[in-house]
């Protein structure tokens, strides 16, 4: 599930989820190891926005991570955020908007 809009220092909800894909397209439900997730465009305008370090790690579990608790603390348009794991590529979200209030 891409990240949807939010506001600072708040969940983005609902959660981020990742399905770690096999080369034939298929869930990798051995895939068991940790998951990791950042900014991978900051869209501050001082592009010095944070992530919530105590969301940015998952193990996933048959092949599925869910990142419930990712925050991150400035206002800005554009974020999007990078998922990667040991020997899988990594992936670049849908971009989305952190905001005063949601529409």
């Amino acid at each position: 599930m891409q990240p949807s809009n939010t506001t600072p220092n708040r969940p983005i909800a609902p959660a981020v989820k990742v399905a770690i894909m096999d080369k034939y397209d298929n869930v990798a439900t051995g895939f068991n190891d940790k998951v990791f997730v950042a900014l991978k465009n900051d869209g501050s305008p001082g592009k010095n926005a944070n992530l919530e370090a105590s969301g940015t790690q998952r193990a996933a579990a048959a092949g599925i991570v869910t990142f419930e608790d990712l925050k991150i603390d400035q206002l800005g348009v554009g974020y999007t955020l990078e998922v990667s794991a040991f020997a899988v590529s990594a992936v670049t979200s849908a971009s989305f908007s952190v905001l005063v209030t949601l529409p």
